[in-house]
């Protein structure tokens, strides 16, 4: 039973780490910003506070520096990762909303082929393909980002343009998309 309970532990601590990368990409996926600068912020963070990195051994129970130092390295900078960008995100200043007119520079498919697993030596077999919209869009300012779309707003948007974007100032500064024109309002 104890075997079963420390597995479980593990399964909940990897997981935990899976939503925060989770949680992380789809405020970055919301944020104007360049993808290095929350990546350094996350690491200065981790590695200033590397000298706690002792206080790891109940994450991973064992007394291995490496290990401990690696596992301080990933959570606390995947934490600050997400709160830098949660925090940029969540206390955006509500004065500062605009409508902001963004050009459509050009449209791409990515097809990607499905595969599946099945039989009794879980064979991979070819399960069809599958097609990913983007619309790469220009703000204002000169900025670029690549939003994924789904088919329906993928076929009716011309390349050149305009969309309005409502956008908020970000609390350290970096512009956050509130509403999209590209994404299906709930009726």
């Amino acid at each position: 039973m104890k075997k079963v309970i420390t597995y479980l532990c593990y399964f909940l601590k990897f997981l935990f780490l899976f939503i925060l990368a989770g949680i992380g990409y789809l405020l970055y996926k919301h944020t104007l910003i360049e993808w290095f600068i929350p990546l350094l912020v996350a690491t200065c963070i981790a590695a200033a506070t590397l000298s706690l990195y002792k206080r790891w051994a109940w994450m991973t129970n064992t007394d291995s520096k490496p290990l401990n130092i690696i596992c301080h390295l990933t959570v606390v900078g995947l934490m600050s990762y997400v709160l830098f960008l949660g925090s940029n995100f969540l206390f955006a200043d509500t004065a500062s909303t605009h409508i902001e007119q963004v050009v459509v520079k050009s449209k791409q498919v990515e097809v990607r082929k499905n595969t599946r697993r099945s039989g009794r030596h879980h064979t991979t077999t070819s399960s069809g393909t599958r097609r990913y919209y983007y619309l790469n869009i220009s703000f204002e300012n000169g900025k670029e980002k690549q939003l994924q779309v789904r088919q329906e707003v993928y076929n009716v948007t011309k390349t050149g343009s305009k969309k309005p974007l409502t956008m908020r100032q970000g609390c350290f500064g970096f512009p956050v998309i509130m509403k999209s024109p590209f994404k299906k309002s709930a009726e």
